[in-house]
């Protein structure tokens, strides 16, 4: 990608991500491969590498794959310069983080049927606890009326 955020080239893997062939991502602008519209804060880290020398960035952004499907990932970048120290294009590594994101919500759901089972589980005693203790007055209000009728 160059200073201007097109696409100047891709691997096999980004277009296999994102489903569309080397030469129709050739000369698009990044954000038009993004799902969301948040673009602007890219926009924005990347003005402030080319003004304060960083060449270094991390962050996670979702792409938008052909079909419309969002598709989370990580964006590693780097920004090259050349020998006068001007800035001359991005090299962006790009990993689908979809497995990761899955695993996470899948995670959080049994973390939430566990506090649930344990919620249960500590009802279930509760209710134990209260019927044996009613039993017991009631096995002496039974034995009571017994020697009553006696």
């Amino acid at each position: 990608m160059n200073s201007d955020q097109r696409i100047k080239a891709s691997n096999h893997y980004v277009q296999l991500l994102l489903g569309y062939t080397e030469e129709a991502l050739v000369d698009r602008p990044l954000a038009e491969v993004l799902s969301s519209s948040d673009h602007k804060d890219l926009d924005e880290t990347f003005a402030a590498m080319m003004a304060d020398g960083t060449s270094f960035l991390q962050l996670e952004k979702d792409f938008a794959h052909k079909s419309g499907k969002s598709i989370p990932t990580r964006i590693n970048g780097s920004l090259m310069r050349d020998a006068s120290g001007l800035p001359r294009h991005f090299i962006l590594h790009i990993q689908d983080l979809s497995t990761e994101k899955a695993a996470e919500q899948s995670k959080r759901r049994l973390e939430g049927q566990l506090r649930q089972a344990q919620k249960m589980e500590a009802i279930g005693t509760l209710a134990g606890g209260i019927a044996h203790d009613f039993n017991n007055i009631l096995s002496a209000v039974s034995g009571y009326t017994e020697l009553v009728l006696m």
